[in-house]
């Protein structure tokens, strides 16, 4: 059995989704994912096969989160967006945090979005269990949010320093 995950080389200026492979967490192989799809933040794997294939989630334009499907756990020709922004706390940006989780309800995703004035958050939603291309839940609500503006990423600019 091959173990695989998946995390995001970044320097500053190039993005590099990587592959790691390991039969017994003692030796790793550490690949650069390719295709049109491997091509920005945030690629996690499913944790199993989708119909025989490979699945991912990712984030391709910095603001919607797509699924990719592929028979090559290397190589990602494909992409299909499944969440585009809707809650104001995504407006800005969304992606995924990480694998899916497998439940009896469904693919639980949890999300994270940035709204007005840069306001982060988490959120969640649920993909139909055999069809992942299919959001079937969606909260109304932030799952989680920073208890105050200081907890935003030092990157942006606060009300308080502008």
């Amino acid at each position: 059995m091959t173990y695989y995950s998946t995390y995001t080389a970044f320097d500053g200026f190039q993005i590099l989704p990587q592959l790691i492979e390991t039969p017994d967490f003692v030796t790793f192989r550490i690949a650069t994912l390719s295709g049109t799809g491997a091509q920005n933040k945030g690629i996690a794997l499913f944790p199993r096969m989708i119909d025989g294939r490979y699945a991912v989630l990712s984030r391709q334009d910095n603001e919607s989160i797509y699924l990719m499907l592929s028979d090559e756990v290397r190589f990602w020709p494909e992409r299909h967006k499944i969440q585009v922004p809707s809650r104001p706390w995504e407006l800005i940006q969304l992606g995924n945090c990480g694998s899916p989780v497998e439940t009896e309800a469904g693919w639980l995703v949890i999300t994270h979005g940035v709204g007005p004035l840069r306001r982060y958050g988490l959120g969640a939603i649920l993909l139909h269990i055999e069809a992942p291309h299919r959001v079937i839940g969606h909260l109304n609500e932030l799952l989680l949010v920073p208890g105050s503006v200081t907890a935003t990423f030092p990157m942006w600019s606060t009300p308080a320093e502008a």
